[in-house]
């Protein structure tokens, strides 16, 4: 016995072996480009949440050394 999602997908191919070529290409793409709109989502995620960070003390350093750089410049 077939469970209910395998029925789906029977289907849902079903109706894209009726469309024409033209329809089933359109909806390859389509497919195609929400898939990777979903990965590079993923991927944005993925590295918000994996990317390094700076401490309290890392920042106060980055703005003293920027402080240094920006008043040592030939002006």
């Amino acid at each position: 016995m077939k469970t209910n999602s395998n029925q789906v997908i029977d289907q849902i191919i079903g109706l894209v072996n009726q469309l024409s070529a033209k329809e089933k290409e359109k909806l390859l793409n389509q497919i195609i480009s929400g898939a990777n709109k979903q990965g590079s989502q993923h991927k944005v995620k993925s590295l918000i949440l994996e990317a390094p960070i700076w401490s309290d003390d890392d920042y106060e350093d980055f703005k003293e050394a920027r402080e240094h750089f920006n008043s040592s410049r030939l002006v």
